[in-house]
């Protein structure tokens, strides 16, 4: 699986294309004498404006590759990575110790940048290209998008700023990573100049439009599933750890069919996510949700967030304020990110290989479908809101009185009915976040609720079987494959079938598999054959010791598959 790390590349505020979300970096420069300025060819860099507070604005793409040129260039990192063929490095800005107002602090948009009241600044350095014969463009990216090199052409445009970096005590420095060598730091060096303050050279096509390259596909959406086993591919994995109350801990199973793989309860209710792309996410025939983890949820899928209040004493969340889960926020409580999934007519039974779990109510559409509900105790502090009382009897001592009610010697035993209350419901401070979807609480609340201030999910599987009431045939897909939708009409076509051969028609060439399963999902005949042509053929297969019953056919060709019903007389 080939993994797209995301860059960002100067644009003008407010020119990013629609499927790509902008970021903008405010770096607040020195106050007293401010000496910010801006030079070069028009004084005009694209995204980048501002003196006493300079915004750098950027449109986020992916790219596996960036072209090379016949000069260096650098963009933001916003990646693990860097893509293929350039190298990560970062600048630290000291800025303006007074009145701070750097932006966006502590926010996991411009991750791994990291802002607060200074700023450390990551770039993806792409070193030019020293073989004119493999140089495709004379320009990186299109006319409106700018990057940081010290370059100029009858074509391109060079300009640069002077941000004044903090003059008290000045820190400015540089983060090489796994950049040793220092001609790679002086060519660096050469196109964003740092000493005391920070020149950034930046360069923008002024030529001809129709010789620059395509820009990459649109930004991708991806998604947490559930990771059910080790066969899974994934983009990266992580876990998420939720501490659940201590105190009478409630943690468990309440429906369905046993423990959710992936996902182990008890006194931490861990979820062991798979990060993959969910730009194409596939609909199925029922609502479900998903983890969100990129910027966006998919298109037409909508966010909602649970807020988990979690365990008070001793809390053991984890990861805590780490970028790995963004847009979660996990720290002494948690912040749950989602995408709902709405369900779609003639979608798919289920949406993944077997190798992911999600979360849905139980479809019903296939025994092969695990289907689990379980609770998670969250913190039980707080006020009560319900009260169990019942009235027991209590033996105690009283001193003992005469007849007219004066204290005498010794003790007498007395019964008493009582009345004994504790607490059955607490409110505590779980919540949900709509983003102004009024419909979203009756849809996702079929799939992830709250009841007695505790949250609980119903979680669904595939086993890798069968996925239809019909026993429709339905191979279970590769690694990272999709599974095929419920409704399997396409070519080939299934003709007859007996206990000698199977009639399939053909609409294209290619290697033909058939397959044979009975009634409980069990495959009990394969064949296959070569280089078959278009037309109707009889593939011959041996039914030996098969009995008599039903049973369902599937021919799979050129990555389609057709399933029928018939029985074997």
């Amino acid at each position: 699986m080939s993994f797209a790390a995301k860059i960002g590349v100067l644009v003008n505020q407010g020119s990013c294309p629609s499927g790509h979300y902008p970021t903008i970096i405010t770096l607040d420069a020195e106050d007293s004498d401010n000496a910010t300025e801006y030079s070069g060819k028009d004084k005009k860099p694209i995204g980048i404006t501002g003196k006493g507070r300079v915004e750098f604005s950027y449109c986020v793409f992916d790219y596996d590759e960036l072209y090379k040129m016949a000069y260096d260039y650098a963009v933001l990192r916003l990646d693990d990575a860097c893509p293929k063929g350039s190298k990560a490095f970062a600048r630290r800005h000291d800025t303006e110790d007074s009145d701070n107002s750097n932006s966006p602090k502590g926010d996991f948009n411009v991750w791994p940048s990291d802002i607060g009241d200074n700023a450390k600044l990551e770039y993806c350095f792409v070193p030019k290209e020293t073989d004119p014969k493999k140089i495709k463009y004379p320009y990186p990216f299109q006319k409106q998008y700018g990057v940081f090199a010290a370059y100029s052409s009858s074509s391109i445009a060079h300009n640069w700023v002077k941000i004044d970096d903090e003059d008290s005590h000045n820190g400015n420095d540089w983060d090489w990573h796994d950049i040793k060598d220092n001609s790679t730091k002086d060519r660096i060096k050469k196109i964003v100049e740092g000493g005391d303050n920070t020149h950034y050279h930046t360069i923008k096509w002024t030529g001809d439009k129709n010789v620059l390259p395509p820009m990459s596909t649109l930004w991708r959406a991806t998604v947490g599933v559930i990771k059910v086993n080790n066969k899974a591919s994934c983009q990266r994995t992580f876990t998420i750890d939720l501490d659940a109350e201590n105190t009478s801990n409630k943690t468990g199973v309440t429906g369905g069919e046993g423990n959710p793989p992936g996902i182990s309860l008890g006194g931490h209710v861990k979820f062991n996510y798979c990060v993959i792309d969910g730009t194409d996410i596939p609909r199925a025939q029922y609502d479900y949700v998903v983890l969100r983890t990129s910027h966006y949820c998919p298109s037409g899928t909508y966010p909602v967030s649970r807020y988990h209040d979690t365990e008070d004493s001793g809390n053991g969340n984890s990861p805590k304020e780490s970028p790995a889960v963004w847009p979660s926020d996990i720290g002494d409580n948690a912040t749950l990110e989602y995408c709902f999934v709405p369900k779609k007519s003639g979608g798919k039974v289920y949406p993944f290989s077997a190798n992911y779990g999600i979360f849905a109510n139980n479809p019903g559409l296939s025994k092969n479908i695990i289907y689990t509900e379980f609770r998670v105790d969250d913190e039980d502090s707080g006020d009560c809101i319900k009260e169990k009382c019942d009235y027991r009897s209590v033996t105690h001592l009283e001193p003992r009185r005469n007849e007219y009610g004066d204290l005498t010697d010794g003790w007498d035993e007395v019964t008493t009915e009582e009345e004994f209350c504790e607490c059955e419901e607490y409110d505590n401070n779980n919540d949900w976040n709509w983003y102004g979807k009024s419909n979203m609480p009756s849809l996702i609340g079929k799939i992830i609720f709250e009841k007695r201030h505790d949250t609980y999910f119903r979680y669904i599987h595939w086993n890798g079987k069968s996925l239809s009431k019909s026993a429709e045939v339905v191979e279970a897909p590769a690694v990272g494959e999709i599974a095929p939708s419920a409704a399997v009409s396409l070519s080939p076509e299934i003709k007859g079938f007996d206990h000698s051969a199977v009639t399939v028609e053909l609409k294209s060439a290619g290697k033909v598999v058939v397959s044979i399963m009975n009634i409980r999902g069990d495959v009990v005949a394969t064949v296959s054959q070569e280089n078959m042509q278009p037309g109707i053929h009889m593939v011959k297969w041996n039914s030996g010791p098969v009995p008599n019953g039903r049973y369902v056919v599937a021919v799979k060709q050129n990555g389609k598959i057709s399933a029928k019903n018939v029985i074997l007389k």
